[in-house]
C-alpha cells in the first residue's frame, strides 16, 4: 500500500520531465526533417542562388576534402579567385565535418537541417527564457523557423548559416539579466557569434549585433525606469553587462578570424573596396509600405518572386491574431514583449531603407557601409512577430485571466481595417485576400475559443491551434514554391549542353552571357544555361561565377561581355581576347547573334557559340607591352582600342618592358596535373620568353622558376604571367590566401582567451554573495 505514493510521484516526475524536454526534442525533430526527409527520398533543394553558388562550392569542398586538402582557391569558376570572393564557409568545422563525412547531396541537405533545427530551437529557448510558457513557445518557435523569411533564404543558403544563430544570441542576451546564468552565457555566446562571423556572409551577424545591442539597451532601460532607489546598482549591473557582451563580441570575432582576416584583406580587391555609396545600399533592395500588410495578407503578393518573400514576411496567421492581441493588451505582457515591440518597429524602420532615417544612421557606423540590401532586417522583425504572437497565445491561455472581448474585437476590427485596405491596394487578388481572411478568421476563433473553453479542452483546443499553425505556414511554402525540391538524378544529371560539352577532349573554359531576368524565370534548364558557379558540377570550367565579393576588374569585365560580344564593331577584337582567357564556347539565349562566332549547337531556348581563335594549348610570348595607367572598369575599353595579337604580344603591369627575345622558334609549355591551390607547368623555349597563365591575378601568388622565386606580373589586365629563361623551366606557383596565417594566430589566441576569462568568470560567480572580489 505504500508503494502508491511513490508510483504516483514517479509518473509525476515523468510527466514533468516530458513537459520539459519533449517540446524542444519535437521542435528539434521538426527542423531536422526539412532537410532529412527530402533527402531520404532522393531530393535535394536546388533553386536559385543555391543551385549556381552554394550548392557547386558544397561540391567543391567535398572533393578537396577527400584529398586532405582545405582549399583556398578555386580553379574551375570565375578564372580562378580566392574562396573568400565567394562569401562562403570553408572553415566553418560544422560544414568541414559534414563535407569529410558525407557526400556532397548528403552534406548539403544534413547541414540545411541542423540550420532550420537551431532556428527553432533557439526561439523556444528564447520564450522559455522570457517567461513563456511551453506550449506558447512552441508555437512561436514553429511559427519563426518555418515562416516565410527562414524558407526563402533557402535560395541563399549562405546567409542562412548566420540568420540562424540570430535566436541563439537573442537568448543569451535574455540569460544576461540572470546573474547565476552568466557563466553560460560567456561560455556561450562567444561560440555563437563567432560561428556567424565564420558562416562566410556577415550580413546576418550584422543584423543580430543590431538585435543584441538594440535588445540589451531596452530591456535595461524598463529595469532603470521601474528600479527606483536601486537604481545606481543597477546602472553598475547594465554597464558591466554591456562590458560582457563587447568582450563577447570581440572574442567571437577574433574565434572567427581564420575567416574574417582573409576576408578583411580581400574586400580591398573586390567590388566593394572602399565601402558602397549610401544611395546604393539603401536604394538596391528595399521594404515598401505596400508590403507592410504581408504577415496578414501573404497570398495577395507575387510571392513566386524572391524579392517579393524577402522584403516582407508570414508567421501564419494564428501567430499575426496572437500578436496584435498581445499588442493591444502590452501593459500586461512584461518587459519582454515591450522590448521585442520596439525592436521590430526599428527593424522594419531599418529594412524601409532610405524612406526613413534610421537606415542612414546604421549605415554610418563602421563596417556597415559594405552591407546592402536593408530588407535583411525583415528577418529580425519576423524574429520579433512570431515571439509577440507566442507571448499573446500565453497570454490568452492564462488560467489566471478573464475572458477579455472587447481586446478580441479590437483584433477583429484592426484585422477587418486592413482587409479593406489591402481589397484597395490590390483588386486583381481579390479571391487571394479572401482565402488569407478565412485563415484570420479561423484564429480569431481560435483566440476566443482559448480563452473561453477551460481544462482538458483548452489543452486541446491549444494543440489543435499550432497543428493548424503547422500547416498554415507548411501550405505557404509549397504554394509559393519557397524551397524547391528537385530529385537529385535529374538536378545533377550530365545532359543538355552540359552532356553535349563534356564530349570535347580539348582543355577550355566556357562563358554563359543567360540574363539574370532569364535565368530566374525557370524557363531554361540549368544544364544548358550552365551560369553562375555552376559548370563544374557537370566537369566543366567556366570563366564566370557566382560570389558576394567578386574581385573587382573580373566582375566589371564580365559586366560589359555581353554588349562587346553583339557589337559588330567590337566583336572582331574580342576572339584573340577569350582565347587568352581559354574561353571556347558563350553560350547565350536564342535569337541572339555573335558577330564572327561559330554557331555550333541550339538546345533548350540557348545557342552555344564557337571561339573561331580558340587554339587549345599553353602559350609563351616574346614581346611584352606596359599596362599603363587604367581604371578597373577600362579593362574591356583597352581590349577594343589595342590591336594586339595575344599569342605574341602580352600586356604586362611593369613600368618598363621586359628585356624579351621578339621571338622564339621553340617554344612548349605543358600544364602539369593540377593540385588544389597550386599550379605547375614545364616550359621549354630557345630563348629568355614570358609564360601567360590565363587565372586571375591576385595578391598571395607565390612563384618559383626551377626552385628560383621569381616574380608574378598582373597579364593582359587580368590574369598572370611571369619570365622564364631559355632552356627547360618548371613553374611552380603555390597560393596562400593572404591573412590566412594571421587569422589561424588569431583564432587559437581568441580560443585560449576565452577559455581563460570564462573559468576566471565561473570562479568569481560561484562565491558567496559577501565575499569580495579581489
Amino acid at each position: 500500500m505504500m508503494a502508491a505514493p511513490a508510483t504516483i510521484s514517479r509518473a509525476s516526475s515523468t510527466r514533468v520531465r516530458w513537459m520539459t524536454m519533449g517540446p524542444p526534442i519535437i521542435i528539434v525533430l521538426l527542423g531536422l526533417s526539412f532537410g532529412i526527409v527530402p533527402l531520404l527520398r532522393g531530393q535535394l533543394l536546388f533553386g536559385g542562388d543555391t543551385a549556381v553558388e552554394y550548392y557547386p562550392f558544397a561540391d567543391f569542398l567535398g572533393h578537396a576534402l577527400r584529398t586532405g586538402v582545405i582549399p583556398q582557391w578555386a580553379h574551375e569558376t570565375g578564372l580562378g579567385h580566392p574562396v573568400t570572393a565567394d562569401g562562403e564557409a570553408q572553415f566553418s568545422p560544422i560544414r568541414l565535418a559534414l563535407a569529410w563525412a558525407f557526400n556532397p547531396p548528403a552534406a548539403f541537405m544534413l547541414e540545411l537541417a541542423l540550420i532550420f533545427a537551431v532556428t527553432g530551437l533557439g526561439t523556444y529557448l528564447f520564450l522559455r527564457e522570457a517567461g513563456v510558457r511551453s506550449f506558447a513557445a512552441t508555437a512561436g518557435a514553429i511559427a519563426f523557423m518555418f515562416g516565410s523569411q527562414c524558407v526563402v533564404y533557402v535560395r541563399s543558403m549562405g546567409l542562412l548559416r548566420a540568420a540562424c544563430l540570430l535566436p541563439c544570441a537573442m537568448w543569451l542576451a535574455e540569460r544576461s539579466f540572470h546573474r547565476k546564468k552568466l557563466a553560460s552565457v560567456f561560455w556561450a555566446a562567444p561560440i555563437v557569434i563567432g560561428m556567424q562571423f565564420i558562416s562566410g556572409n556577415p550580413t546576418f551577424a550584422a543584423v543580430t549585433l543590431v538585435a543584441v545591442v538594440c535588445y540589451l539597451a531596452l530591456r535595461w532601460a524598463f529595469l532603470l525606469a521601474s528600479a527606483g532607489a536601486a537604481r545606481k546598482n543597477l546602472a553598475t549591473q547594465a554597464v558591466a553587462t554591456f562590458s560582457l557582451w563587447a568582450l563577447i563580441v570581440v572574442l567571437g570575432i577574433g574565434m572567427a578570424g581564420i575567416q574574417v582576416i582573409p576576408m578583411f584583406k580581400h574586400q580591398s580587391e573586390s567590388v566593394r573596396a572602399g565601402g558602397l555609396s549610401f544611395e546604393y545600399a539603401a536604394g538596391t533592395t528595399h521594404t515598401k509600405v505596400k508590403d507592410l500588410l504581408q504577415p496578414l495578407f501573404p497570398y495577395v503578393y507575387s510571392l513566386d518572386s524572391a524579392v517579393t518573400a524577402a522584403v516582407g514576411f508570414y508567421d501564419g496567421a494564428l501567430i499575426a491574431v496572437m500578436a496584435l492581441f498581445c499588442l493591444l493588451g502590452i501593459r500586461r505582457a512584461g518587459p519582454p514583449a515591450w522590448c521585442l515591440s520596439i525592436c521590430g518597429l526599428l527593424a522594419t524602420l531599418i529594412s524601409l531603407g532610405a524612406s526613413t532615417p534610421v537606415y542612414g544612421l546604421l549605415f554610418r557606423l563602421p563596417g556597415f557601409n559594405s552591407l546592402r540590401f536593408p530588407f535583411r532586417y525583415q528577418f529580425f522583425a519576423s524574429f520579433c512577430f512570431a515571439c509577440l504572437g507566442a507571448i499573446g497565445l500565453d497570454l490568452a491561455a492564462n488560467k489566471a485571466s478573464k475572458m477579455r472581448p472587447a481586446r478580441s474585437f479590437a483584433v477583429i476590427v484592426i484585422v477587418v481595417l486592413a482587409a479593406a485596405a489591402a481589397w484597395r491596394l490590390r483588386p486583381d487578388r481579390h479571391p487571394e485576400l479572401i482565402a488569407c481572411c478565412v485563415l484570420l478568421a479561423a484564429s480569431v476563433v481560435a483566440l476566443f475559443a482559448i480563452q473561453a473553453v477551460r481544462g482538458k479542452w483548452r489543452a486541446a483546443l491549444i494543440a489543435s491551434s499550432i497543428a493548424f499553425l503547422l500547416a498554415d505556414v507548411g501550405y505557404l511554402r509549397f504554394h509559393a514554391n519557397y524551397a524547391r525540391t528537385v530529385a537529385i538524378t535529374d538536378a545533377l544529371h550530365l545532359d543538355g549542353l552540359a552532356g553535349w560539352l563534356r564530349q570535347d577532349q580539348d582543355r577550355f573554359r566556357i562563358l554563359s552571357i543567360v540574363s539574370p531576368a532569364d535565368e530566374s524565370s525557370g524557363e531554361f534548364r540549368l544544364q544548358n544555361m550552365l551560369t553562375g558557379s555552376s559548370p563544374p558540377l557537370w566537369g566543366l570550367e567556366t570563366a564566370g561565377y557566382h560570389g558576394s565579393l567578386e574581385l573587382r576588374r573580373h566582375e566589371w569585365m564580365l559586366e560589359g561581355l555581353p554588349s562587346a560580344l553583339v557589337s559588330p564593331g567590337a566583336a572582331a577584337a574580342m576572339p584573340p581576347f577569350f582565347d587568352f582567357l581559354r574561353v571556347k564556347y558563350v553560350i547565350a539565349k536564342r535569337g541572339l547573334q555573335l558577330p564572327g562566332w561559330n554557331q555550333v549547337r541550339d538546345e533548350g531556348g540557348l545557342t552555344l557559340w564557337q571561339n573561331p581563335s580558340f587554339q587549345n594549348r599553353e602559350f609563351l610570348v616574346g614581346e611584352t607591352q606596359p599596362e599603363g595607367s587604367i581604371s578597373d572598369k577600362a579593362v574591356l575599353d583597352q581590349v577594343r582600342s589595342r590591336s594586339i595579337d595575344f599569342r605574341r604580344v602580352a600586356v604586362v603591369a611593369a613600368d618598363k618592358t621586359l628585356a624579351l627575345s621578339d621571338s622564339t622558334e621553340t617554344a612548349e609549355v605543358e600544364r602539369l596535373p593540377r593540385q588544389y591551390d597550386a599550379l605547375r607547368f614545364r616550359v621549354r623555349s630557345d630563348k629568355p620568353a614570358f609564360l601567360v597563365v590565363p587565372s586571375n591575378y591576385y595578391p598571395g601568388w607565390t612563384a618559383t622558376v626551377n626552385g628560383v622565386p621569381a616574380r608574378i606580373y598582373r597579364t593582359n589586365w587580368i590574369g598572370m604571367g611571369l619570365p622564364v629563361n631559355a632552356g627547360e623551366s618548371l613553374v611552380e606557383m603555390r597560393f596562400t590566401l593572404p591573412g590566412f596565417r594571421a587569422g589561424v594566430g588569431l583564432s587559437i589566441l581568441s580560443l585560449a582567451c576565452w577559455i581563460i576569462a570564462a573559468c576566471i568568470l565561473q570562479r568569481r560567480l560561484a562565491r558567496p554573495a559577501g565575499v569580495q572580489d579581489v
